[in-house]
């Protein structure tokens, strides 16, 4: 049988020349790759220079503080077990485990809940008109938290009573714990 066309050149000859021609393909589509992310953030950086602009593009100035609420689920459930098992421990524990840590139990419910009101007070939400808008989640959380902390500080100095009083606690801390037995906080 006869071929038909022309000799080309050797296939081993073929193959290097095509791995040639790719590798500069490859090199100018990286060329062009690397100036056109380099163009794009120049420019942002300069429209980045007009104040309207930059407000649009920068972060919100409460930002990081709704970042602190907004995977805050895991907390809440902990300080509801937490607060239920130092409430149950008043009439369960036989060896008064849990009675042993309730002043540091007591402190660290209420320094957490002198640092969410701190921190929530830098949170701002605007509702729209209608009150159709809804709430964003960390807000949310941030709520739930909250009230957390409120109802589980009640279910511990009502489960307790006036042997609260007898656990040795910082002036700070104790002045809090007096306003959950009065039932005064709100």
């Amino acid at each position: 049988m006869r071929k038909t066309g022309l000799a080309g050149p050797s296939s081993s000859a073929s193959s290097t020349l095509l791995r040639q021609h790719t590798d500069i393909k490859n090199q100018q589509n990286q060329k062009f790759r690397f100036n056109f992310k380099e163009k794009i953030t120049q420019m942002k950086d300069r429209i980045k220079q007009f104040p309207f602009v930059w407000y649009l593009l920068s972060d919100l100035p409460d930002a990081k503080n709704r970042q602190i609420f907004a995977e805050s689920q895991a907390v809440i459930w902990a300080i509801e077990g937490l607060a239920n098992i130092v409430a149950k421990s008043y009439t369960d524990d036989q060896f008064g485990v849990v009675q042993k840590n309730i002043s540091d139990i007591l402190s660290a419910l209420v320094q957490t809940q002198l640092i969410v009101e701190k921190v929530g007070r830098g949170i701002n939400f605007r509702r729209s008109p209608q009150g159709t808008e809804k709430i964003p989640n960390d807000l949310q959380l941030r709520k739930s938290l909250r009230l957390t902390l409120k109802s589980s500080l009640y279910i511990i100095t009502s489960n307790y009573g006036e042997s609260v009083r007898e656990v040795q606690l910082s002036e700070e801390v104790r002045a809090r714990i007096e306003t959950y037995l009065t039932y005064q906080e709100g």
